[in-house]
């Protein structure tokens, strides 16, 4: 990939392909609840369950070595301020030791991917958009 931007679109494109039916937007940005300011989503999903709105994030980092713990901590405070109700980060190298205990303290569900194709990506990234199953609570993807 030759650089971010192209990798977030191809990732976006892949979520798109892979659920046609539901609102995914590409660079958006969601106002938060605590910063009080506009947050930018590199992706969003967008569903409305029982007349509730719920909402994914996405962060693409194109990073030339593994995320670290500070990345984690940011997610998870970024999450919060949108009232996103899952997320994930998705990297082309992997995540820190500390970043993985980091996420595992805080019960968050870390779940490795091989990078084959980023159509295989997106096909295991979330194993369902029924955001009323707890296993999508939230989900941090490493692959290499």
């Amino acid at each position: 990939m030759s650089n971010w931007q192209e990798y977030e679109k191809l990732v976006f494109e892949k979520f798109n392909e892979k659920y046609p039916d539901q609102k995914i937007e590409y660079n958006k940005r969601l106002k938060g609840k605590f910063s009080k300011v506009e947050r930018q989503i590199d992706i969003l999903i967008s569903v409305k369950i029982a007349d509730s709105d719920q909402y994914g994030v996405f962060d693409c980092k194109q990073f030339n070595k593994r995320v670290n713990v500070k990345t984690i901590d940011s997610m998870i405070g970024f999450m919060q301020d949108v009232n996103a109700n899952y997320g994930g980060i998705i990297t082309c190298i992997g995540f820190t030791k500390a970043a993985i205990n980091r996420a595992e303290a805080s019960n968050i569900k870390l779940e490795t991917i091989m990078f084959d194709s980023p159509e295989k990506l997106v096909e295991k990234f979330i194993p369902s958009l029924d955001f009323s199953d707890p296993r999508n609570s939230m989900y941090y993807t490493m692959f290499f």
